[in-house]
């Protein structure tokens, strides 16, 4: 009897000691499973929505809902902007290949319950099928306090090309604007800056390309992209002396006359021609100080045509003069013509 009962108890022992042995055994898979489908991007991969250019994706991170995953297709090798936003103390940023191999972490830190921290990152990307994994690390963002990010990608297309339109010429004290016209048009950024080649002579707003001319000269304007190309082009432009303007003629005595103009902007001064001929080859000239917009010219002959004309500056040879044709009449009250 004594046998029985302890051959009994002996496979009563063995039968829950299978058991157990089982129970241990079934436990440790599921725990395997578990670190598996929590460690192991693959497990999950197949849940992954496509997250398409320019479209962000504003979502939670709980403790039931610890992480998110994304796909994005890139058709062509591309600069590729990642941007991600979050409020949690602490959350992770992942960028798997197609083979699943991680390419970039990053882990961003501070934020908070009414604030969010921003991280950018641009990436070159071969065609090709990626993965993006954002998680939480922050204790706080379990349970009542849910911790919201969002998400999204562009291109960075770069400037290729720089044309430079406008006028070419501008004279002295005048203003002209020039344009820039960007290629390909769906480049991210299209700013541009502007420069001129030499400031004594002219100056430009480096924002709208508005240039303004103070000396007679030849000067390069530049314009650049803003978005890190280096893509630049130089444009020339002329500056020309002012012309003469509102030229008049008044008889002030028997045989003199008065010449007067408006003022040259920055002009280093005038010459004054008078002679019976249109020719200039044998006018005569006075020379008059820039500060000065009068001359006075005497031993004008009665009944003569002469022709009178004023250039600035005195060495310019540009046509920038005014001209008159003046003829005195005998009697001292009568008009230049």
């Amino acid at each position: 009897m004594k046998d029985i009962v302890k051959s009994t108890l002996t496979e009563i022992i063995l039968v829950f000691c299978v058991v157990f042995a089982l129970m241990i055994q079934t436990n440790a898979a599921e725990s395997d499973l578990d670190n598996s489908d929590n460690n192991d991007i693959s497990q999950t991969i197949g849940n992954a929505g496509e997250l398409q250019k320019d479209e962000s994706v504003t979502t939670t991170l709980s403790e039931k809902h610890g992480c998110e995953y994304y796909k994005i297709i890139i058709d062509e090798e591309s600069k590729v902007i990642i941007n991600y936003k979050s409020n949690a103390g602490q959350s992770t940023f992942q960028l798997y290949d197609n083979e699943l191999s991680l390419i970039k972490e990053e882990k961003v830190k501070g934020g908070r319950h009414l604030k969010s921290v921003k991280y950018s990152e641009e990436i070159t990307l071969k065609p090709g099928v990626y993965y993006i994994k954002v998680l939480t690390e922050d204790e706080e963002s379990t349970g009542k306090y849910k911790r919201i990010y969002s998400i999204s990608y562009s291109f960075n297309n770069y400037v290729k090309s720089i044309t430079v339109t406008g006028n070419k010429t501008v004279s002295v004290n005048k203003t002209i604007r020039l344009k820039a016209i960007v290629k390909p048009d769906n480049a991210t950024a299209k700013d541009i800056e502007w420069e001129v080649s030499n400031t004594g002579s002219a100056v430009i707003d480096t924002n709208t390309g508005i240039l303004r001319a103070y000396k007679p000269e030849k000067v390069n304007v530049i314009a650049k992209a803003t978005d890190g190309s280096g893509e630049k082009a130089t444009f020339t432009v002329v500056i020309k002396p002012s012309k003469v303007s509102n030229l008049k003629i008044k008889r002030t005595g028997r045989k003199k006359i008065k010449v007067s103009w408006y003022n040259v902007y920055n002009a280093s001064g005038y010459q004054l021609q008078y002679g019976r001929r249109k020719s200039t080859s044998r006018a005569k000239y006075r020379r008059i100080s820039a500060r000065k917009s009068t001359g006075t010219l005497s031993k004008i002959k009665n009944r003569k045509n002469y022709f009178v004309r004023v250039r600035a500056p005195a060495k310019s040879r540009a046509r920038n003069k005014a001209g008159w044709r003046v003829r005195l009449n005998r009697a001292p009250q009568g008009s230049a013509t």
